[in-house]
Parts: C-alpha cells; sequence; structure tokens
C-alpha cells in the first residue's frame, strides 16, 4: 500500500503543481497593502479584517505572493479593492509571459468592466519595464493599475474605489520603496 502511494505522489503533484506556504512577516514587507493609503487620506479602519495573504510555490520553483483588500457591501463612504501581485520565477522567459498575461488579463477585465486607462505622465520607471495607469471609469478616476518587470521577477498593484493618484511622486512615495525592495531581492 504505501509503495502505491509513493508511486501516485509525483502524479498528484503534476496535477497540483503548487503548494501554499504560510505567508511571513518577511513576505508582507514586499507588498503595498490598504494600510499604506492612509498617509494619503484613505479613512476606512477595519482593513485587517478584509485583507488575505497568500503565498504559493510552484513545482518549478517559481513564487507568488497575493495580497487582496475589499471592503464590505455596505460600506459606502470609502469603497475599494485592492490586488497585488508579486512573483519570481525561474527564468526570464517565464517572468515576461507573467508580465504579458497580467497586462493582457487586466486589461481585458478593465475593458469589460467599461474602465479605460490613462497612462500617467512622468512616472518613475521601476526594473526593466513598467506602467502606471488611472483607471477611468465614465470619464472619472477611479483607481490605478501597476505593473513591472526586472529579470525574473514581477510586481503588479490593481487599485480600485475611493482611491487612486495622477501624481507619479506621490504613486511612488507610496510602492517605490516595497517594489525596489522586491525587484532586487536574491
Amino acid at each position: 500500500m504505501y509503495r502505491k502511494f509513493l508511486l501516485l505522489l509525483p502524479i498528484l503533484f503534476l496535477f497540483t503543481g503548487c503548494v501554499s506556504q504560510k505567508v511571513q512577516h518577511s513576505d508582507k514587507e514586499f507588498m503595498v497593502q490598504a494600510t499604506d493609503l492612509a498617509d494619503y487620506g484613505y479613512g476606512f479602519k477595519k482593513i485587517r479584517q478584509h485583507e488575505t495573504f497568500k503565498k504559493t510555490r510552484h513545482l518549478d520553483g517559481s513564487l507568488d505572493l497575493d495580497y487582496e483588500f475589499e471592503t464590505p457591501d455596505s460600506e459606502q463612504n470609502e469603497p475599494l479593492y485592492m490586488a497585488v501581485a508579486l512573483t519570481a520565477q525561474t527564468k526570464v522567459s517565464d517572468a515576461l509571459i507573467v508580465e504579458g498575461m497580467e497586462k493582457l488579463a487586466g486589461g481585458a477585465g478593465l475593458k469589460w468592466g467599461d474602465f479605460k486607462q490613462k497612462p500617467v505622465a512622468g512616472t518613475r520607471k521601476y526594473g526593466q519595464s513598467s506602467s502606471l495607469n488611472v483607471l477611468m471609469y465614465q470619464g472619472t478616476p477611479a483607481g490605478n493599475y501597476f505593473v513591472c518587470r526586472q529579470g525574473k521577477r514581477t510586481y503588479s498593484i490593481m487599485i480600485s474605489g475611493s482611491f487612486y493618484t495622477d501624481d507619479p511622486e506621490v504613486w511612488d512615495e507610496l510602492v517605490g520603496a516595497r517594489v525596489n525592495k522586491w525587484l532586487n531581492a536574491k
């Protein structure tokens, strides 16, 4: 019986291809979080109750760190959705694919939701490629969408709701240290 289990174990891993891991405090230090928005006027107080952190190690050795925050539907004054996705791939070509998929999927989802993206002029370049856009909904600013890549690492941020910035200096203050820390980590 034990031998049969050992023979089936590799097949199980092929189908799942990933293992969830405990998110460490050191992982969270890389992630821009909703609490970081407080310094820029975001005032929702019960952030910790509505956020999730995930860490996934894939069979090929790549790593995903994900953060998500969403206010409850009952929140009328400061509704917000925030998703942050960090990846460390094993090859640059894989990171290029992830970056492209992030832009493609994010762009398609935004168009489906009637959002348009407006590039922010004067934005600092992060890594080898990066883009920052203000999300526009019916002509009104409604969030930000950011994607960047350095070598084998990617970083993306989607914010929609009651926070946005079209000021590249404010964006850099908000995300710069954490993004650069992730892009340059070993």
